[in-house]
């Protein structure tokens, strides 16, 4: 029984979901490993705050962009094979 890839979600919403998702995994990541490498690097004060918000953007937007880039290789690859297998 095989799906009908033309009424099934489009490939831009599946991204869209995983980018929040993700991101928001990063932000916590970085949230929680900001203070840790703050306080290894011997940082006070603003120059405290100013990393750990810098390492929040950035685990947050590199955890967003690998899950845009993941989720449309995956579903550019089934909508290829016209399968929704393990293999895509």
């Amino acid at each position: 029984m095989e799906e009908d890839f033309s009424v099934s979600t489009p490939c831009s919403s599946i991204a869209v979901d995983s980018v929040l998702r993700m991101s928001s995994a990063g932000v916590i990541w970085g949230a929680c490993f900001g203070p840790f490498d703050a306080r290894r690097l011997g940082l006070s004060g603003s120059a405290r705050a100013s990393h750990i918000a810098k390492t929040v953007g950035q685990c947050g937007f590199s955890c967003g962009i690998f899950a845009a880039i993941f989720s449309f290789t995956h579903c550019g690859m089934q909508r290829y094979r016209r399968k929704k297998d393990w293999v895509s």
